[in-house]
Order: C-alpha cells, then sequence, then structure tokens
C-alpha cells in the first residue's frame, strides 16, 4: 500500500481530520522521507528526536539507521495510531505531550516535518534550551526561511534573522513539492539544515540582547534614537528627556531599526546592558541609603 492511500485508511481507522491549527500535512513521498534521512547524515550511534511523528512514515525511517529516535505527538489519536504502527520497533519511545512544555531526554539530532504553526516558538525555545544539538533537519515554510535568512533593510529582515545569525547556520537543502503532502499545504516548503554555531561577536548577556532585538522590531521603521527613548523610559520608569540623555553616546541612532546589522545590535546591547545596570545600581544605592538615613534618624 503506498504512503497516500495508507495516510486515508489509517485517517479513516483512528478517526482523524487533519486540523489545519496544528499543521497536520502528512508527508505520502517515500523517496522525500529518504532524502530527508540521508541529510542528516545518521549512524548507530545517533539519538534523533522527531516533532510531530504524524502516523509514523519519517519515525520507521529513522529507526532503520539510529540507535533510538525520540518521537514527539501532541495529538492522541495520532500517538494511539503511532503506537499500533510502530509496536514491534524497540528502539522508539513515543511521547504524548506539547514539544514547546515537554521535558525531553538527550538527542543529538532533529529531523522533523515540523508542524508550521510553531515554527517561531521551535526556533526561539527548543532550539535555544537544547544547545547540545548536532544538526537538525526541518521542513519548514519557505516564507519562515526567508525570515531565517533574510538581511538588513530586506522586508523579511527581523527578530529571527538576527537570532539565526547569532547563533546558527542555515542551508537550504530543497524545495518541496506541495504534492508531497497530504492533505496538499497551501504554502511552499523547504528543507533546511540548521546547525549551532559559535556567535559571530560577543554580548555580555544573550538574554538581554536577545529581549532588547525583539523589543527593538516591534518599531521596526523607527529611528533607533527614537525606539530606545521608549524602551529605556519604560524599562527604567523614567521620563523621555532621561532616557535621551542616558542614550546619547550610543552610535546608529540615525539608523532605523530594520537598518541595523546583527553585530549592531550586539554592539547597541552591550551599552544598553551596562548603562541600565549602572542605573539600576544607582537606584539600589539611592533606596538603601535612604532606608539608612531613615533608621538613623529613629535612633
Amino acid at each position: 500500500m503506498d504512503f497516500l492511500n495508507k495516510t486515508k485508511f489509517l485517517l479513516k481507522k483512528y478517526n482523524v481530520k487533519p486540523r489545519k491549527e496544528l499543521g497536520q500535512h502528512f508527508c505520502i513521498d517515500s523517496d522525500l522521507l529518504t532524502r530527508i534521512v540521508n541529510y542528516a547524515n545518521l549512524n548507530s550511534d545517533d539519538i534523533v528526536l522527531e516533532i510531530g511523528a504524524g502516523f509514523g512514515f519519517l519515525t520507521g525511517f529513522l529507526s532503520k539507521i539510529a540507535k533510538k529516535v525520540i518521537a514527539v505527538e501532541i495529538d492522541p489519536k495520532l500517538v494511539k495510531a503511532l503506537r499500533s504502527q510502530l509496536i514491534e520497533q524497540k528502539n522508539i519511545t513515543i511521547i504524548e505531550d506539547n514539544i514547546l512544555k515537554a521535558s525531553l531526554p538527550y538527542f543529538n539530532k532533529i529531523v522533523s516535518n515540523l508542524p508550521y504553526s510553531i515554527s517561531t516558538p521551535f526556533m526561539t525555545n527548543i532550539l535555544k534550551r537544547y544547545p547540545e544539538f548536532e544538526c537538525s533537519v526541518l521542513t519548514l515554510q519557505e516564507e519562515f526561511v526567508n525570515r531565517l535568512q533574510a538581511a538588513a533593510v530586506h522586508k523579511d529582515y527581523g527578530y529571527l534573522s538576527v537570532l539565526s545569525y547569532y547563533k546558527f547556520t542555515i542551508q537550504l537543502l530543497e524545495r518541496v513539492l506541495k504534492a508531497s503532502y497530504y492533505p496538499q499545504p497551501e504554502v511552499k516548503s523547504n528543507i533546511v539544515l540548521i546547525r549551532p554555531k559559535t556567535p559571530p561577536f560577543q554580548v555580555v548577556d544573550e538574554n538581554f540582547f536577545f529581549n532588547l532585538v525583539r523589543a527593538l522590531f516591534t518599531q521596526r521603521n523607527k529611528r533607533l534614537k527614537n525606539a530606545l527613548e521608549n524602551i529605556i523610559s519604560k524599562r527604567l520608569e523614567i521620563k523621555k528627556r532621561e532616557a535621551r540623555l542616558l542614550i546619547n553616546d550610543c552610535s546608529y541612532l540615525h539608523l532605523r531599526v530594520c537598518e541595523l546589522r546583527p553585530e549592531e545590535f550586539g554592539a547597541i546591547s552591550n551599552l544598553m546592558y551596562e548603562l541600565i545596570e549602572e542605573r539600576g545600581a544607582f537606584f539600589k544605592a539611592k533606596t538603601l541609603y535612604s532606608a539608612h538615613a531613615k533608621s538613623a534618624k529613629l535612633h
């Protein structure tokens, strides 16, 4: 039975109606599945994480080579189907959970036809939470891949572009035909290879850097001067004219947020971190002094 007919059979058997909000499109192209596995360059020592395992077609391919496959699926009906279809394959662990909340065992590679609905939190959550992975072979929406690879000024350039530039190398492997899936998605898809890398520039605090870049891109078309004034005044609970004085030594104030290169965001982040830390220490010292003075008066 080919994968298209098998998918239709299993959908009916387990009373599954593909849910658009979960990005449930089942790969029915066996040649494509073979290529996806080959891209990951698997060996018998690899422990592979698969997200959104569906009916287990890719899972089965992975289990023939890898030491172990961790298949995560959120849909209980599909989990039931997975356990039935893969019952004889002992090197597969099936986890019924939301991948964004699940506590995962060790893995070193990720291979998945990733549900498009979780693409952004996957990049900003999973890959940051599990930095020990060696590589990730993913099928992603083409528009999302464009955002990951966009350069400054491009319309797709944003927070994800800066994040991926800083943490990963991303290689486009191939474009996928819509006919490779059932039901066919409305959007175009790409297969990409993602590897962690040594950051090309240094930041004082990564969390602060990522949060600042995300906040700045909510004002992507504003001059950096105006965007920083808004952010700093709110963060420190001070007036904008005070924030303006604080950021006066910052470079690139004349540029729009969308014109800044990742390295420039790094430099801005380091300066802002130091300013906020100094300001916070000033407020803390002032509060301690006030408390001490009050205590002295009482005595």
